[in-house]
Formats: structure tokens, C-alpha cells, sequence
């Protein structure tokens, strides 16, 4: 069947999101700063498709899958959004009902008294650049920790690529369970914490930072990233542009309200139920992508 034959309007909305299309789009578009199609080549193309009766089925599957895809990706915006809103007001509040006069004035705002006010480079044991590397990629060695593995609040092993280093380079660059890595370059807040125990390695665009676990937990810490009371500091600090660039310095310098780590972990639990939340409905928005794309292997 050629793309000129007629189709149902299940060729234009759905059958044109389909790897089907895409891999000939690709195969057949010119040029290569910016590809374009020309529409007579495309024209000419022969593509796998069922037929009308079968096609005015799959429209109507289609749509029953956008409307659950859209219902998914409203919640995990409204979740979001609860999510930082809740985030913001409990790193300045907590999470007890405190009354005004044991409130103190800080540079946040209003804080609890029994909460300290620090600087993060008094809560650090070290920090230490990533490994800089021009080796290609392999399927043995350890793992290299990418900016785009970076999953607030997690490591993301999904796409991770591995590399063949020796074990001088391992044990200068090596990521342990609890270590807190960011991004010093792209867009500000993005972190994980690395809770595996496998073997990896961190690449260059990214600063590992180690905690002192009397003062801080480092999830503690992850949220506090996250939040405006991070961002607004780090946006006073960072270079201006589409990309901004941040460096340990700027990190230690950030200003951090600090309760004790009894209500520290409270806060991270509370945080950790939103985020499990988010997590579900990340998966469940995945598994609709999946079937909705499954649906175009014609046989």
C-alpha cells in the first residue's frame, strides 16, 4: 500500500507517530543541519498498514489511549506541583504545628528557633570533579555517571553507558552509596543520589559531594536542591544564559536552614511518599507509550 492510497484520519494523528513512519522519514528526509522531507519522495514511499475497517478500530483504541495518556500527565503535573509547593513550605516550617513566638527571622523568612542556620560548606567532607574521558563506550567495564543520568532524586541506570578504565582511575573517581552528584553545567537543581552498588565512575560535567551524616542527610540535602531556596541563591550566582555553570564553590557558599536530623528524616519520608507517587505514574505513562506504540507492528 502506498502513502497516496486513502487512509482514515488514523494515518495523519496516529500512524505519522509511528516508528514505521519515522525510520523512512529519516532514511529519505536531505540534508543535515536541518533535514526536510520532500513530500513527491515521500509520496512514493510503501508503507504497512491494515486495512479501513481495521484502521477505524485502531482510531478509536488511539484515542481511548491519548485521553488515559493525557489523565496520566495531568496527574504527574498536579503531583509536581504539590509536590514543590509542599517542598518549599517544610524546609522553611517543618512538618509540626509550631506557634509564632518560637519562630525565629532568618534569610529565608521565619524559621523555627531550634532550626540553625549554616552555610553547606560547613556540612561537606569533600567534593571532588569528574573524570574526563575520550574512550569509547563499551559493554564491560564500570558504569559512567552522565549528566543525563541524573533523576532527582535518583541515578538513572536506564541509558548508562560503561567504560574501560583501570583501577587507578576507578578508586580517584569511584561513586559510593550516599554520594550527592550534580550537574556544573545545563540546567540548575538537576542531582542524584547514587544508591547502587555497582560499580561506577562519574564523567567530567558533573561534582561529586560527600556529607557529614552528624549534621545532614544527604537526601536532606537533595530536596533542599530542589527547592526555591536553593534556586534563587544559585540563580544569583550562576552565569546568565540558555546554559549556566556552577561550580563546588558556589555550593558551599549556598545558605542552608537546617533542623536536626530527627526532623530531617521526617521531612525526607514525607518527601519520599510524593516522589514514590510521581514514580507510579512515570511508569504508568511509560507502559501507555509502549502499548500505544505496539499497536503499530502490522503484521
Amino acid at each position: 500500500v502506498t502513502y497516496a492510497m486513502c487512509l482514515v484520519a488514523f494515518a495523519i494523528v496516529f500512524f505519522m507517530q509511528s516508528n514505521q513512519f519515522m525510520e523512512k522519514a529519516v532514511e529519505i528526509s536531505e540534508g543535515s543541519l536541518s533535514p526536510t522531507i520532500k513530500w513527491k519522495r515521500l509520496e512514493d514511499q510503501i508503507f504497512k498498514i491494515p486495512n479501513l475497517l481495521k484502521q477505524e478500530k485502531l482510531v478509536r483504541i488511539f484515542n481511548s489511549i491519548k485521553i488515559n495518556r493525557d489523565s496520566i500527565t495531568n496527574g504527574i503535573n498536579a503531583s509536581e506541583n504539590l509536590k514543590f509547593s509542599i517542598l518549599n513550605e517544610i524546609l522553611l516550617e517543618g512538618l509540626h504545628k509550631t506557634p509564632m513566638s518560637e519562630f525565629k527571622k532568618t534569610n529565608f523568612g521565619y524559621a523555627p528557633k531550634h532550626w540553625s542556620e549554616l552555610l553547606v560548606g560547613n556540612l561537606t567532607t569533600e567534593h571532588k570533579q569528574g573524570f574526563y574521558t575520550k574512550e569509547q563506550y563499551s559493554q564491560e567495564g564500570c558504569y559512567l555517571v552522565r549528566i543525563s543520568d541524573l533523576d532527582n532524586p535518583k541515578v538513572s541506570f536506564k541509558e548508562m553507558p560503561k567504560v574501560k578504565v583501570n583501577e587507578e582511575i576507578i578508586e580517584q573517581f569511584k561513586v559510593e552509596k550516599g554520594d550527592f552528584l550534580f550537574a556544573r553545567s545545563g540546567t540548575i537543581g538537576r542531582y542524584g543520589i547514587y544508591e547502587s552498588d555497582e560499580t561506577a565512575i562519574f564523567a567530567s560535567y558533573l561534582i561529586r559531594f560527600r556529607f557529614d551524616s552528624t549534621k545532614i542527610l544527604t537526601k536532606y540535602f537533595g530536596y533542599f536542591y530542589e527547592s526555591n531556596l536553593c534556586a534563587r541563591q544559585l540563580k544569583g550566582i550562576a552565569q546568565q544564559g540558555s546554559n549556566v555553570n556552577i561550580n563546588a564553590d558556589n555550593i558551599k557558599k549556598l545558605k542552608i536552614i537546617l533542623p536536626p536530623l530527627k526532623e530531617q528524616l521526617e521531612i525526607v519520608e514525607r518527601l519520599e511518599t510524593l516522589d514514590q507517587i510521581l514514580s507510579e505514574l512515570k511508569k504508568k505513562l511509560t507502559l501507555n507509550q509502549k502499548i500505544f506504540m505496539n499497536l503499530f507492528n502490522f503484521e
